[in-house]
C-alpha cells in the first residue's frame, strides 16, 4: 500500500507490535534505566568527595622559596613573610622551618636518608 494512503497513526508507530513487544524490549529499557540512575549516582557522590576534598584547601595557600644560597633563602623569607603578615586579609602567615620541612620530605625518601646537603626549598 502507498505511505500516504496509511493512517497516520499505523505510519508514526515505533514500537514494535507482538512479541517483541512484550519480549526483550522492557529488559533493555529497564536496564539502561538502571545504567543511567547508577551513573548519576556515581557523578553526586563523585562531585561531594570532591567538594569535601578541597573545602579546606580553598582558604589556604602555600608559597615556595626555591634558593639554593641559605643566606639569600633565610632573607627572602622574611621579606615575604613581612609582606604576607601586613596584608588585612590573611588570617595566620607561619613559616616552616627545616625539621618541619624534613618531616614532610621524610615519607617520600625514607627514614635517615635526608643528608644535611639535601636542598630544600623554604616554605611559607
Amino acid at each position: 500500500m502507498i505511505a500516504w494512503l496509511q493512517p497516520r497513526a499505523q505510519r508514526y508507530r515505533f514500537l514494535p507490535e507482538g512479541r517483541w513487544a512484550g519480549g526483550t524490549l522492557p529488559w533493555i529499557i529497564g536496564m539502561m534505566t538502571f545504567l543511567a540512575m547508577l551513573a548519576l549516582a556515581g557523578g553526586i557522590a563523585l562531585s561531594n568527595a570532591t567538594a569535601a576534598l578541597t573545602g579546606g584547601l580553598s582558604r589556604s595557600f602555600t608559597v615556595q622559596i626555591v634558593e639554593p644560597n641559605p643566606d639569600l633563602k633565610r632573607e627572602q623569607t622574611a621579606a615575604v613573610a613581612a609582606m604576607l603578615r601586613a596584608r588585612a586579609d590573611l588570617a595566620d602567615v607561619v613559616v616552616l622551618g627545616d625539621a618541619e620541612l624534613r618531616a614532610l620530605v621524610e615519607p617520600w625518601l625514607g627514614s635517615g636518608n635526608i643528608g644535611e646537603d639535601l636542598p630544600l626549598p623554604a616554605m611559607i
